[in-house]
């Protein structure tokens, strides 16, 4: 190492101009600039004051060295542009604006939060409903108590195919004697033409729509038979009447029993948002209308359907009155050309909080519009006849241009649902709600468990306590719901790995996948299904327990199922009795998929492994149990997170209060 001395002196040999060094090196690569005319003054690096020895005196000799990085660009002097005058002329663009303050740009996060919060308020906040009173509640429950479907002035067919599916002695629910005199009242020719329902889950909606329904298109077809009568031996007059303006010539199987009945023109229109819902909407549908005097044509359409040409063929040779369908598929069907809603006459929006959420605005948006568009034609007669021949016998403009009768129902009512439906109709609409809306069922026993935040990895292990606590109390049809898909996957291969699979197993442990068979899912959910009369848990045919074993063996793997491994015989396949699974316990585990009007009176417990984000959420999932008359009950796990949302609705429950 060179001593202080040899430093300074091979310093002194070495001395440069300050124009001819690089700031970050000390032998550049690239060739150094020619020597400036005038050398700048010689920058040196001060000692320190009062600092003595060697490193001074070396300090006082480095003139010419760089700066450190901090203060070169405070020292050196850059070198001054040029100024260029620009002619009169040229207009100079006007001065940026200062940037923002941390002032400013904080007001302009909270406003976005603000718009954010908003939005979800929007969407998730209930709407305010008319609070009963005692006298009026006790004066809702005597018109309850005293209605029967036999005095709602509906047709004695319909009556009749009532009783045969609910009993001779039935009566109507609240929501049932409160909505179809209401449904009775409405108008094709005037004000109100529309009405919006609310009950809570697993009060009878579909038949409270369904049986004014079917009574109107029967009488329609009364009317128009003693007007006009359409012989069997002119089927080219029928099927000119039938097909409209569509363009497939199908001449063979033609069924038309009037001129009001066309092909692929249905009379009533019930969307829905899942085809699960589809086909139990359909279901009750047929069974009403199978029923001698007031035999209806009904269909069906959702995603998961076979044989669309087929079908689109049985509606080119069948006239269809009642069709059920998600919005999605329907628009298909529409854009196609295989149907049309020119003969449409009534038009009902299950759980239309649903439907008329973001994510099916655009489908709906397409169907009302269809709607609009043909509201204003006669059902009776086809493009072709001419209105100066109508108006020759004596019709108003009136009976020429009937209006379509809307229904909406649902078990919430969101703020942005009301305010859409009342721009729609511009308030000319009637609006029916039980006394118990928007508050969970009284016969449901609601449970809050918190999960501290430092045991969130035990929440399995709280769920299985759960579970071995509610299989030894007897209950053997469990929900649990969560929040995302992937959650659902991992939990539903977690329980199976716990209870184990096999057909002498005592629990079965089922996901709701989108990825399921039709036949599959159908006969999973009639696990939770109800019989009408009998038992209370519903008997499995042998068709459905070989389904039900596959949809129990099967594991998830991303999203999609893989059948599960046999097991060697030596673990006891060989000799394994096989479980009824009316005596086995089965736990579903899905998502707000099947909390939206699946039938399931069967189910005994509901647990919200996830605990959902708004009340209208909480409401759909827990009205899965404790459905028509029957006891349930509800068991929420609780992070801290969750606190906020759970003491309210505990406290709205403690006090039999209801949301919104």
């Amino acid at each position: 190492m060179l001593s202080p001395t040899r430093t300074l002196l091979a310093l002194k040999r070495n001395v440069r101009d300050p124009a001819t060094w690089a700031f970050n090196t000390r032998f550049p690569r690239s060739p150094r600039p020619p020597p400036r005319p005038k050398a700048s003054t010689r920058l040196s690096l001060p000692a320190k004051h009062g600092q003595k020895g060697p490193k001074a005196a070396a300090a006082a000799a480095l003139k010419g060295l760089a700066l450190p990085p901090s203060r070169r660009l405070a020292r050196m002097a850059a070198p001054q542009m040029p100024v260029r005058k620009l002619p009169q002329s040229i207009h100079l663009p006007p001065a940026r604006k200062p940037s923002r303050s941390p002032a400013a740009s904080s007001s302009s996060s909270s406003n976005t939060r603000r718009l954010r919060d908003s939005k979800a308020i929007e969407k998730f906040a209930i709407a305010p409903v008319p609070q009963h009173s005692k006298a009026s509640f006790a004066s809702v429950m005597d018109t309850v108590k005293a209605s029967s479907f036999s005095a709602m002035s509906l047709l004695p067919c319909v009556v009749d195919a009532v009783y045969s599916i609910l009993g001779p002695h039935s009566k109507p629910t609240p929501v049932q004697a409160l909505a179809i005199p209401a449904s009775m009242s409405l108008k094709q020719n005037g004000n109100p033409n529309a009405l919006l329902v609310g009950a809570e889950t697993g009060s009878g909606k579909t038949l409270a729509y369904l049986i004014p329904m079917i009574h109107r298109l029967k009488q329609e077809e009364i009317i128009d038979s003693q007007r006009v009568t359409v012989s069997a031996d002119e089927p080219v007059d029928a099927i000119f009447y039938a097909e409209d303006d569509a363009s497939t010539d199908h001449t063979a199987k033609t069924q038309t029993s009037s001129v009001i009945r066309k092909l692929r023109r249905p009379r009533a229109l019930i969307l829905a948002p899942s085809r699960d819902l589809v086909i139990q909407i359909s279901s009750v549908a047929k069974s009403l209308c199978t029923h001698t005097a007031a035999r209806l044509t009904v269909a069906a359409i959702h995603a998961k359907q076979q044989g669309r040409k087929s079908r689109a063929e049985k509606f080119a040779t069948t006239p269809i009155d009642i069709l059920v369908a998600t919005p999605c598929e329907l628009n298909k069907y529409l854009q196609s050309g295989t149907l049309g809603l020119s003969m449409l006459r009534e038009f009902v929006v299950d759980e239309t909080d649903t439907l008329f959420d973001e994510s099916n605005a655009e489908d709906m948006e397409k169907i009302q519009t269809k709607i609009i568009e043909h509201s204003k034609r006669n059902g009776r007669f086809s493009e072709c006849v001419d209105e100066t021949e109508i108006h020759a016998e004596g019709e108003s403009e009136s009976e020429i241009e009937p209006q379509v009768l809307t229904t909406y129902v649902s078990a919430t009512f969101p703020v942005s649902m009301v305010r859409k439906i009342s721009e729609m109709h511009q308030g000319n609409y009637l609006t029916i709600t039980t006394p118990k809306l928007h508050s969970p069922n009284s016969r449901l026993k609601q449970q809050f468990l918190v999960v501290p935040g430092e045991a969130e990895k035990k929440k399995p292990s709280f769920l299985l306590e759960i579970l071995k606590r509610s299989a030894q109390s007897g209950e053997k049809r469990i929900i649990i719901f969560v929040n995302k898909r992937t959650t659902a996957t991992w939990l539903c291969d977690y329980l199976r790995e716990k209870f184990g699979f096999g057909s002498s197993n005592v629990t079965a442990v089922f996901l709701a996948s989108a990825q399921m068979e039709t036949k599959i899912r159908d006969a999973v959910f009639g696990l939770y299904k109800a019989p009408a009369f009998g038992n209370e848990i519903r008997e499995v045919s042998e068709a459905d327990a070989a389904l039900l074993e596959i949809a129990s063996t099967e594991l998830t793997d991303g999203g999609r199922t893989r059948a599960q491994p046999r097991r060697p015989a030596s673990v006891g396949d060989a000799g394994e009795q096989k479980m009824a699974w009316e005596h086995r316990v089965a736990i579903l585990v899905a998502t707000d998929v099947a909390s939206r009007g699946i039938d399931t009176t069967a189910a005994d417990h509901v647990i919200l492994y996830d605990f959902p984000r708004s009340a209208i959420e909480y409401l759909h999932r827990v009205g899965r149990a404790a459905r028509n008359g029957a006891r349930g009950r509800s068991t929420s796990l609780l992070m801290p997170r969750d606190m906020r949302l759970a003491e309210d609705i505990e406290r709205r429950a403690r006090r039999g209060e209801a949301f919104g």
